[in-house]
């Protein structure tokens, strides 16, 4: 307490020294000083946006800005183009590659994301910099799925140099620890192997190596059928299922229902080409015109002998002629061109072909009734 008396009586006898104008100064110092303070507090409070997908086309823009909402994560429109806070960034864009939306040229977004180059460094520590923030940044995505715990990327995407040099081909590892209980299904694989194909490019998905819990997995193309797409096809209907009769059987006390789903899961496509009629897609036109003509002249005499007989007759006629008759004929010939409509259907499978439910209620909790 001694101390601190003596530190104010110090302090009193600095600024009883001091005159009013510089009184005055401390006190402008001061107020300056709370201003300054609190437009860095307002600042700091402000969240910063970042666009989600920079750089990339209208119409991507405007597809994640719809995907974001549904998924209820802030996202403003800011001039066409869609931001989110940047503690966010890494949620948003997780969440669009698990909804399987991913913009139309992924490299460049990318390379508009991790756009971090100094134009002290060299250009392979620029390359290095940008590998290390890549791969941390599709860490930063993957850890973002429902179910992962942790995740490790390693994309090898060596640059061509010199002239004639062998092109090398990207190639990318990814591995995936789930959390206690929790698994990543397979739309969640595909999810995952496409990120990292789409964020360099050349990069296929053939070549993205991806293991979950030390399981190797395999990324399915369109055309592929999953091994576990039944099952996981099933588990969903029969979940659904179970939630509609427990609702309906709540009020019984006790009662445990349990669904059996069979699912057809096998894809098939048809196609279907068809030929149209006479206008509604055929049309026959004239290729060629045949035109019929008949040209007739009269007979005429000559004049007979005397004056009288020789008035009526044709001075320009030296002698009788007989009756003439020309004809001509000419065809017309069509040619057809058939119309015709092709149509392809595609059934992606998924539809139950048969479901068994049980339904249980429990003998103590029925006698309880």
């Amino acid at each position: 307490m001694d101390r601190f008396q003596q530190v104010l009586k110090t302090i009193r006898k600095n600024l009883g020294g001091i005159t009013p104008s510089q009184k005055l100064l401390i006190g402008s110092l001061a107020v300056i000083m709370l201003m300054t303070l609190f437009l860095v507090s307002q600042y700091a409070a402000k969240p910063t946006y970042v666009p989600v997908w920079p750089g990339a086309p209208a119409e991507d823009q405007a597809r994640a800005i719809q995907s974001l909402t549904a998924a209820k994560i802030t996202v403003v429109n800011q001039n066409g183009v869609a931001v989110v806070s940047q503690e966010r960034r890494q949620e948003a864009m997780a969440t669009l590659q698990q909804a399987g939306q991913q913009p139309s040229n992924s490299a460049v977004v990318f390379e508009n994301i991790l756009k971090t180059q100094n134009w002290i460094n060299s250009k392979e520590q620029n390359r290095q910099l940008y590998k290390v923030m890549l791969d941390n940044w599709l860490v930063g995505v993957l850890t973002k799925f429902d179910g992962v715990e942790s995740a490790k990327v390693f994309v090898d995407a060596p640059e061509q140099v010199g002239f004639g040099a062998s092109a090398k081909i990207p190639k990318a590892s990814v591995t995936i620890f789930c959390k206690p209980g929790k698994t990543l299904d397979q739309a969640g694989v595909d999810a995952a192997v496409r990120l990292v194909a789409g964020s360099v490019a050349g990069l296929e998905v053939d070549r993205v190596s991806i293991s979950v819990d030390g399981r190797p997995r395999r990324v399915l193309k369109d055309n592929d059928l999953s091994p576990t797409a039944n099952s996981e096809s099933a588990r969903a209907i029969e979940r659904q299922f179970e939630d509609k009769l427990s609702n309906l059987l709540q009020h019984i006390q006790g009662v445990v229902v349990a669904v059996t789903a069979t699912v057809d899961t096998s894809r098939s496509r048809a196609q279907v080409v068809k030929t149209l009629p006479i206008g509604e897609g055929s049309v026959s036109t004239p290729s060629k015109e045949t035109v019929s003509s008949t040209v007739e002249s009269p007979a005429s005499t000559a004049g007979q002998p005397g004056p009288r007989s020789n008035v009526g007759a044709d001075v320009n006629v030296g002698g009788s002629t007989s009756a003439r008759s020309e004809q001509k004929q000419e065809d017309t010939q069509y040619a057809t061109s058939f119309g015709s409509e092709k149509r392809e259907t595609e059934s992606a499978g998924g539809a139950p072909t048969r479901l068994v439910a049980t339904v249980t209620v429990r003998p103590e909790a029925a006698r309880r009734s």
